[in-house]
């Protein structure tokens, strides 16, 4: 066995990491609550006196053990990520794995004790006593709330002790300090190696037809309702535009299909760029027996399902007509945002740059001519085989700084 102490300073100084992170929102939110109060002086010595009263309220107990477990359960994630994974590799025992990712997530919810640990010392220094024990409880309430989220095979019998010794070890004096670290160490000793990763089962031709889907979502998540949001804006425009101005049946036609062309432009743009920063065309789907035509209209199928709403809203919202026709202009932008997401060029506008530059001009010629919609479907094969060669001739083993982003990265460690 290698000497595990590697091990723990290295969950440390990522537990440290997300520490730092955590501290700033948390001290915030502190200098806040207090700073909003009538007497910030009184509000702190009633802290500092709750923490080290002799039998503390209910309050403060449930909402420091709250506290507690809820920062473990936001940064054990983050400190465990790979433990799964690469570090079962390295010559260390589950057990000591195991402590090594407690210590890691008790180092980031350090912030937390740390406040606590002020407010005795503050406690002691006005005269309201010092409370040993206390102190003391501030070690199995830290431990207990990491091993409470730990990602481990027993969780269902680690998790309620853990709970129950952080509860435990605030609710009084030595006897419960020392009671407290004894449900921890129960809940180390039950807990077992950690779990393994839960994978999905794919089957077939299911598991072949919704990967593509799986990831590219998993990419977007909330990039979509930006997408959306951002799309809202020319909608939003021009039902302004054509309910504040009295115009001619053609002319409002007009103002509608120019402000739901802008608005699907836009919205495959947005999508697109995150698509291309979160998972750029990816080396490893070469390996699947699909082509390269099929990789192009999986992405296509993907933006246009995701930019569909907002055609059905432009129809209710702004005009009917005008936003049945968009759905003629979807299958051919879908394609062409597709084709933008293999795009060689390492500009600063990136992946978004050339959607927004040709889908302005296709939906200033739309709002001209509705017949440009039918035109365009009519160009839809030609989009695919355009997109389809250009994935072909994408040189995915190629690293451009502008597409890559640390969440992207399933090495990198910064973005987690």
């Amino acid at each position: 066995m290698v000497d595990t102490a590697a091990l723990a300073r290295f969950h440390l100084a990522s537990g440290a990491r997300v520490a730092l992170r955590a501290s700033v929102p948390i001290a915030g939110a502190f200098v806040v609550a207090v700073g909003m109060s009538q007497y910030p002086g009184a509000t702190l010595a009633h802290f500092a006196a709750a923490a080290a009263a002799a039998n503390p309220d209910a309050r403060f107990v449930g909402g420091t053990a709250a506290l507690a477990i809820g920062l473990a359960s936001w940064a054990a994630p983050r400190v465990a990520t790979g433990s799964a994974g690469w570090m079962r590799s390295l010559p260390a025992g589950a057990s000591a794995q195991l402590r090594a990712l407690g210590l890691g997530v008790a180092a980031a919810i350090a912030p937390l004790p740390l406040t606590l640990l002020a407010a005795l010392v503050a406690a002691g220094w006005i005269g309201q006593g010092w409370n040993g024990a206390r102190v003391c409880a501030l070690i199995p309430m830290t431990l207990g709330a990491a091993h409470a989220v730990l990602p481990v095979r027993r969780r269902i019998l680690s998790s309620p002790l853990a709970m129950g010794g952080v509860v435990v070890a605030l609710s009084g004096g030595w006897l419960d300090a020392m009671f407290g670290a004894v449900l921890v160490g129960a809940a180390v000793a039950v807990a077992g190696p950690p779990a393994r990763p839960r994978g999905r089962k794919f089957r077939g031709s299911r598991w072949e037809l919704g990967l593509a889907w799986i990831v590219a979502l998993r990419a977007l998540r909330s990039g979509v309702l930006g997408a959306w949001a951002a799309a809202a804006v020319p909608l939003l425009a021009g039902a302004l535009f054509l309910t504040n101005n009295a115009l001619p049946a053609s002319l409002a036609a007009r103002g509608a299909r120019l402000a739901i062309g802008i608005a699907i432009v836009v919205t495959l743009a947005a999508l697109s760029d995150r698509l291309a920063q979160r998972r750029p065309p990816w080396p490893w789907a070469r390996s699947l027996p699909w082509s390269s035509q099929r990789r192009a209209s999986d992405d296509a199928l993907v933006l246009g399902a995701l930019a569909s709403p907002i055609v059905v809203v432009s129809a209710v919202a702004i005009d009917a007509r005008s936003g049945l026709l968009a759905v003629l202009l979807l299958p051919v932008a879908a394609m062409r945002a597709a084709a933008a997401l293999r795009h060689a060029g390492e500009g600063r506008t990136g992946v978004a740059g050339p959607i927004v530059i040709e889908g302005g001009f296709g939906a200033l010629a739309f709002a001209l001519s509705p017949w440009f919609a039918v035109a365009a479907l009519a160009a839809t094969p030609h989009a695919l085989r355009a997109a389809s060669r250009r994935e072909a001739a994408w040189k995915v083993s190629r690293w451009t700084a502008v597409q890559r982003l640390p969440a992207g990265d399933p090495a990198d460690w910064t973005g987690r």
